[in-house]
């Protein structure tokens, strides 16, 4: 994926659709691979569940992002929200997507996920900056980092 494309902020959201929707496969590609060990794969199907839920809380968001012009000091938070999509995270190059089929510890997964959940709420807050105050997006950041968190506590336990 690469960063946001364009200037708007319909373009910026539209990046966000894209992360939920390349986390939730890779969620679900995570779950198939460790089927073997159900407990982390019930983790990383939970995971694919609420990234779709994002996906369609992001479209809703979608239906009330203000025009630019109505956001002062757009030139400037549009660039500083364009700089954060630029992520080694999101670049297909060295990504999420890269040699996900490679992955065959439970260990490579969940260090791929807490990548995903780090990089998510980064651009997620910048966006918040941006966009202001929003309840929808509050709820998808929490969400977020409580992911973060059962990732790296899964980390934890296999120490």
């Amino acid at each position: 994926m690469a960063p946001i494309e364009g200037s708007s902020l319909r373009q910026a959201v539209q990046f966000a659709i894209t992360t939920e929707q390349i986390g939730a496969e890779a969620y679900r590609r995570f779950a198939r691979k460790l089927g073997d060990q159900p407990e982390v794969a019930q983790v990383f199907a939970q995971l694919a569940e609420d990234e779709e839920r994002h996906e369609a809380e992001f479209r809703a968001i979608m239906e009330s992002v203000p025009d630019h012009d109505a956001v002062p000091g757009y030139a400037e938070k549009y660039g500083y929200l364009k700089a954060m999509s630029i992520s080694e995270f999101f670049s297909p190059r060295a990504g999420l997507t890269r040699d996900a089929e490679d992955i065959t510890t439970r260990e490579d997964a969940l260090f791929r996920g807490i990548e995903l959940e780090k990089a998510s709420i980064a651009y997620y807050q910048a966006l918040r900056e941006v966009l202001g105050a929003s309840e929808a997006l509050d709820a998808i950041l929490a969400a977020e980092r409580q992911h973060l968190l059962k990732l790296a506590g899964m980390l934890d336990q296999a120490d």
